[in-house]
């Protein structure tokens, strides 16, 4: 099915890094509600759009939002995530009582579909997210089917092959949010940054690891918890630079104080 509503309030893009922005054409069905918009992915290549809508199936946008189509291969409510490195392909994670499913999803440019296919059903299920990124998927923006996977209290989960396999993080017993951000000076491997519970200091805070979580550092103290992060996210160009959105706090960031190896 295609969809096409007008005017549509709560989607906009921008080809200027943000300065300015033009609204949709039109909206994704489920995607014009006041309470609850979706979430909207961008390809690799910036050419397709996917909205994930609370109320109605995942849909894509090949005409900047003009019309949109229906992807395929999806349970209801999956939320859909794009890989920041390979063209016209994306991620979803579902979960329910009885476990987690990880599903891989490419865009036929040809043809104008989508298609989504589990490709593993063995993750378990996000829990005890302390309001934050729990479940969310964050791709590496460097490497194409790099992905990390924060469950909460069923810990943090990291996949090179797109999904298909994973490892669970050890010394992770909790994970909240995860960001990928910048690799330090001396390294090729990219920063990972943790809102949640990491060894050695197996308490609730921010931690980073700059050896695709082999070892965390713990970068907040007990007076600059800000209340818990909602959301994280790394900084792609500057190492060890951080935001994070604070449950209505604000937005602040931080840096290293001293960058050594």
């Amino acid at each position: 099915s295609t969809y096409s509503t007008s005017p549509c309030n709560f989607g906009a893009y921008s080809t200027d890094n943000g300065a300015d922005w033009s609204p949709f054409p039109s909206c994704a069905s489920g995607g014009n509600y006041s309470n609850n918009g979706g979430t909207i992915a961008v390809d690799a290549s910036g050419t397709t759009i996917m909205w994930s809508t609370a109320y109605n199936p995942v849909q894509f946008s090949m005409d900047d939002g003009a019309t949109w189509t229906a992807a395929t291969g999806l349970p209801y409510g999956a939320i859909v995530y794009s890989d920041k490195v390979t063209p016209q392909t994306f991620y979803a994670y579902s979960s329910d009582s009885s476990g987690g499913s990880f599903y891989l999803g490419t865009v036929d440019t040809a043809s104008g579909a989508a298609v989504f296919s589990q490709v593993n059903g063995a993750l378990p299920v996000s829990a005890g997210c302390y309001n934050s990124g729990c479940g969310v998927v964050d791709a590496n923006f460097a490497e194409a089917g790099d992905i990390w996977l924060p469950l909460g209290s069923s810990g943090l989960y990291h996949s090179k092959d797109g999904g298909v396999t994973w490892t669970q993080v050890v010394d992770v017993p909790y994970a909240n949010s995860v960001s990928v951000g910048a690799a330090a000076p001396w390294s090729h491997t990219q920063s990972v940054f943790l809102y949640g519970e990491a060894a050695p200091s197996d308490v609730m805070a921010i931690y980073r690891s700059d050896n695709d979580g082999e070892s965390w550092i713990r970068i907040n103290n007990d007076e600059q918890q800000y209340g818990g992060p909602s959301v994280i996210q790394a900084d792609p160009r500057i190492f060890g630079r951080v935001y994070l959105g604070m449950n209505g706090r604000g937005i602040v960031y931080g840096d290293p104080v001293s960058i050594s190896r």
